[in-house]
C-alpha cells in the first residue's frame, strides 16, 4: 500500500499526522489571540481568513487517519467520497486565499490601485476562496457520484482522490518515485506549523503570550493604537492606513 514512502511508512504517516495536529492547535491559539486579545494590533481581515482556511484545509487530508482507515486500500465509499470532495475543494481554496492576502496587502500599501472601495474589495477577497471551494467541491461531488469507480484510495497516498482522467494516471506513472510522494506529504504536514511561525512570531503576539511582562507591553500597544487612530482620522475613507500583516 505504501511501498514508495520509504522503509518505514508508518513512521512517516504518524509523524506527519502529529505535525498536522500541532499546526492546527498552533493556528487555533494564534487565531484566538488575534481575535480576542486587546493587546495586539489589528490584523488584515484577509490574513485572519488565511489562518482559518489553513487550519481547516488540513482536516480533509487526515480523514482516513481519523477514521482508522489509513491502511485500508478500499475504505468505505462514503468516507472516501467525502474526503475526495473536500480535498478537491480545499486545495484550490487555499491557493486563492493566499493570493487574496497578497493582493490585499499590495492594495493597502499602494503598490497597486483598484477602482473600488476598500470595503467592496475586502468582501470580494474574503468571499473568493469559499466560492472556489463550492465550485470545485460541487464538481468533484458530481463526478464522484456519477463515476463511483473513479473514487479511489490510491497506493502511496494518504487520502482518497477522484482519478478522473487518463492524463493524471499517466502522469502518476512517470512521477512514481519516493521523493515525489514523500515531499508532498511533508509539505502538507508542515504547512500549518510554518504558517503559524510566519504570522505568529510578531512582537505584539509574543509579548501577549509572555504574560509575566504583560503590563509593560500593554502601554506600548495602547500608544501604537492611539497613533493609528489619529493617523486614520487624517485620511479619506477610500485610502485607509495599512494594517499589520
Amino acid at each position: 500500500m505504501y511501498s514508495l514512502l520509504g522503509p518505514h511508512p508508518l513512521v512517516l504517516i504518524n509523524v506527519s499526522f502529529f505535525f498536522v495536529c500541532l499546526g492546527q492547535l498552533s493556528l487555533i491559539l494564534l487565531l484566538g489571540t488575534l481575535c480576542f486579545s486587546k493587546h495586539v494590533l489589528k490584523r488584515n481581515a484577509t490574513l485572519i481568513n488565511l489562518l482559518v482556511v489553513t487550519a481547516g484545509v488540513t482536516v480533509p487530508g487526515a480523514l482516513l487517519y481519523y477514521a482508522q482507515h489509513i491502511l485500508d486500500p478500499e475504505p468505505p465509499f462514503g468516507l472516501c467520497l467525502t474526503q475526495a470532495i473536500l480535498k478537491h475543494g480545499t486545495d484550490p481554496m487555499f491557493i486563492v486565499c493566499s493570493l487574496a492576502l497578497i493582493l490585499d496587502v499590495l492594495c493597502e500599501t499602494g503598490m497597486i490601485m483598484i477602482s473600488i472601495t476598500r470595503r467592496t474589495r475586502q468582501l470580494v477577497l474574503l468571499a473568493s476562496p469559499y466560492i472556489v471551494f463550492v465550485v470545485f467541491a460541487t464538481w468533484a461531488a458530481a463526478l464522484g457520484i456519477t463515476h463511483p469507480h473513479a473514487v479511489k484510495h490510491q497506493p502511496n497516498d494518504l487520502y482518497c482522490t477522484i482519478a478522473y482522467t487518463t492524463l493524471l494516471l499517466g502522469l502518476d506513472f512517470f512521477v512514481n518515485t519516493v521523493p515525489t510522494h514523500v515531499l508532498p506529504i511533508a509539505y502538507e504536514a508542515l504547512m500549518p506549523l510554518a504558517t503559524f511561525f510566519i504570522f505568529g512570531t510578531n512582537m505584539d503576539v509574543l509579548k501577549v503570550w509572555k504574560f509575566w511582562d504583560h503590563a509593560k507591553f500593554s502601554s506600548a500597544v495602547d500608544s501604537s493604537k492611539e497613533w493609528a487612530a489619529n493617523n486614520s482620522s487624517e485620511q479619506s475613507d477610500t485610502k485607509e492606513p495599512a494594517v499589520q500583516v
